[in-house]
């Protein structure tokens, strides 16, 4: 399975935990499993899901800017 289906299915997993509508504005573009320190949980690794804010605006918004958004925090 190559990267780019994993990043549609990670996509289809993450509409089940982000609201409703989401990713209308947000596109997942990439994805890390990161192992748990804590020792006293059932789960072993982490899933990181990262989002980018995608450019929905209409030719008559041209002029608009991005409300904020912007490089990874």
């Amino acid at each position: 399975m190559n990267r780019s289906s994993n990043i549609n299915m990670y996509e289809g997993l993450a509409s089940y935990f982000l609201p409703t509508g989401i990713l209308e504005y947000f596109e997942v573009t990439d994805f890390t499993e990161i192992p748990t320190q804590d020792t006293e949980v059932l789960y072993t690794t982490e899933l990181h899901i990262y989002l980018d804010e995608r450019d929905n605006r209409t030719p008559d918004m041209s002029g608009s800017v991005s409300d904020g958004f912007g490089e990874e925090a």
